[in-house]
């Protein structure tokens, strides 16, 4: 497998702070790789509903994740609080990408960073959807 290489954004255009559970902890005493993926949905979930927008309705469309991959740099711990970031990566007519660092809020220590593609998508017609030019001027701004 090729290394993966997730280039961090000039800017973000969103960040939220999120406590570790006792739920995200694995046998290793550890944050899970499931858990950090969780954590990352969450702070995406947040920016939109920020923004009076959900997974279902942003202006209009929906979304669907076609992918992402994931960076896991150093152990979150049960209490620790993450700062979850959020900048935008490329802009495609039917996507876009969005990328994400997570940093101990105490330790300033880079805990993971990924990247997912959310293909814009009518749930009740079943295809995909172009990127509203609404949401496009949101994340621009």
């Amino acid at each position: 497998m090729n290394k993966i290489v997730i280039n961090l954004p000039e800017k973000y255009i969103y960040s939220k702070i999120l406590s570790v559970r006792i739920y995200d902890i694995n046998y290793g005493n550890h944050v899970g790789h499931d858990s950090i993926i969780s954590l990352l949905h969450e702070a995406r979930v947040a920016f939109l509903r920020e923004n009076n927008l959900s997974e279902m309705d942003i202006y209009g469309s929906g979304w669907i994740m076609s992918s992402i991959s994931a960076l896991y740099k150093s152990q979150a711990k049960y209490g620790d609080d993450l700062e979850i970031s959020i900048g935008i990566g490329e802009i495609s007519q039917t996507s876009i990408d969005f990328i994400y660092q997570a940093i101990n809020v105490i330790s300033k220590n880079e805990i993971a960073r990924a990247i997912t593609k959310m293909v814009f998508f009518d749930y009740k017609k079943n295809k995909i959807m172009p990127v509203p030019k609404e949401f496009v001027n949101l994340i621009r701004r």
